[in-house]
């Protein structure tokens, strides 16, 4: 996954985690998946969990690329 470009869509969402796949690394808020960046850290996940989720949908894929995840 690439850095966003300027006509990407840009998000924020909270909410409780619905479904976490840890080796795909996307994961379920509501009823959207999110794909989380490389770098964006998958520790204490798990599915139940309150997150807030930022990013942008990428333009190329459509898919919904999480850049920062914050637990709580």
């Amino acid at each position: 996954m690439e850095s966003p470009s300027a006509s990407d869509l840009r998000f924020s969402i909270g909410g409780p985690i619905a479904s976490w796949d840890q080796h795909g690394r996307w994961l379920r808020i509501g009823v959207r998946n999110f794909w989380l960046s490389p770098g964006v850290s998958v520790a204490g996940l798990v599915q139940g969990a309150r997150v807030t989720a930022i990013g942008y949908q990428d333009d190329a894929t459509a898919r919904w690329v999480v850049t920062q995840l914050v637990l709580g």
